[in-house]
């Protein structure tokens, strides 16, 4: 991989296919974030994990931490994240939550260590993960790692055509590990998956799925279910990755690279309002036969039984 000497600024876009698919699933995106949201601050206060992170404009801290407080959880400020997007920039606060002081405090000091072993052992983020996570920070590839992530994954067979240098086809990776659309704020969990078929990581989303439910988003779920199992097409050059799927195709900044490459997940869900096409993520419409036509069967009625022969 030739990487080039340049970065995109942050900027993350997205369109839908149609008027349809964007007033059925754009609400729809919206309410699985919230509901994460609730998932994070619920994982956190049911001890499925020590402490959780969020970050925020500096406007909404307060209401965040009067929220947290109210579910007896503990928040402070561990550290702050540049951001921008349509031209505005700003800086994020990074608010920590727990159930005790002496958790945020480990977290602050491994988030100003820049030590993400250490944060992600305080988030309970697989091990694995972690480690893949340092290695995009050392390869200056966190913009968007999915390339990474599809090299680390077993079995994953890379193809090579004339418009990529090389494209990852996964058909059997695990619904949990679909990372795709993070850059929409749509993350399957907490964290990214070291590959497309980490078996922690789909631990994870499975508890996700199953305290959603029970916190009152079962709906939010099975939506996230059905987006996971779409099929999508992934691809990366210049610093610009692009992701298209049968309802929506968004685009946003990535690691720059002189060649194009690609992810390409296939599944087995067709969502509401899709697109047909010729090419991947969508499906060609199908072409019935002309013996399969209404003329064609109103014509064979009309045929005597027993025609005279001249």
């Amino acid at each position: 991989m030739i990487r080039l000497d340049f970065a995109v600024p942050r900027f993350q876009r997205h369109t839908w296919v149609n008027d349809r698919a964007a007033s059925t699933w754009e609400q729809r995106f919206d309410d699985i974030k919230m509901a994460l949201y609730q998932v994070s601050i619920a994982s956190v206060a049911q001890a499925q994990r020590a402490a959780g992170m969020v970050a925020l404009p500096q406007d909404r801290v307060a209401e965040w931490t009067t929220q947290l407080e109210a579910k007896g959880l503990q928040a402070q400020a561990v550290g702050t994240q540049p951001w921008a997007n349509a031209g505005v920039s700003l800086t994020l606060v990074q608010l920590g939550f727990a159930r005790s002081h002496a958790v945020l405090t480990q977290l602050a000091e491994a988030m100003a260590d820049e030590d993400p072993l250490a944060v992600g052992k305080l988030l309970g983020y697989p091990t694995c993960c972690t480690h893949a996570y340092a290695q995009w920070q050392e390869a200056n590839a966190l913009a968007d790692p999915a390339w990474w992530i599809a090299q680390a994954t077993n079995d994953l067979a890379t193809q090579q055509t004339t418009q990529y240098e090389g494209v990852k086809v996964s058909t059997d990776h695990l619904p949990g590990c679909n990372l795709l659309y993070h850059r929409m704020g749509l993350q399957p969990t907490f964290h990214l998956p070291c590959s497309l078929k980490c078996t922690a990581t789909q631990d994870h989303y499975e508890a996700v799925l199953a305290l959603g439910a029970r916190i009152g988003f079962a709906t939010e779920m099975e939506w996230l279910q059905e987006i996971m199992g779409w099929s999508a097409a992934w691809s990366m050059l210049h610093g610009i990755a692009e992701l298209k799927t049968p309802v929506l195709k968004s685009v946003h900044n990535a690691p720059t690279t002189a060649h194009k490459y690609g992810v390409h997940i296939q599944g087995a869900n067709e969502p509401l309002f899709h697109e047909t096409g010729i090419r991947f993520p969508y499906r060609s419409l199908k072409k019935r036969k002309v013996t399969e036509s209404v003329s064609f069967q109103q014509g064979l009625a009309q045929v005597p039984e027993n025609p005279v022969k001249s």
